[in-house]
């Protein structure tokens, strides 16, 4: 184990569009190559630099621990929070009328 290194509980990925999100415990994304839905469970970065991301999931009836590179990340699920509101969203209208 690397006493060196750093853990964190959140994780900010930014998809090839440039929108940016934040995965917190219990996040479902998708990791490329790999099927099934995955859980993020933390951010680790070593000591020389590696980053990791844990998490748990897999196929259905299938689901274990693992790591991988926040590069392998594909898509962000809906129950992640994006970390900049849409530059459209206004929160005193709904549906085009006023609140």
């Amino acid at each position: 184990m690397d006493p060196e290194r750093k853990i964190s509980d959140t994780y900010t990925w930014t998809n090839p569009k440039g929108r940016e999100y934040v995965l917190t415990p219990g996040v479902d994304f998708k990791i490329a190559k790999s099927q099934g839905t995955f859980t993020f469970d933390q951010h680790v970065v070593t000591s020389n630099g590696d980053e990791w991301i844990d998490c748990h999931g897999g196929t259905s009836g299938h689901s274990m621990s693992r790591a991988f590179h926040p590069d392998r990340i594909s898509k962000v699920l809906t129950t992640a929070t994006p970390k900049r509101p849409s530059p459209t969203a206004n929160p005193k209208k709904r549906h085009g009328l006023p609140i």
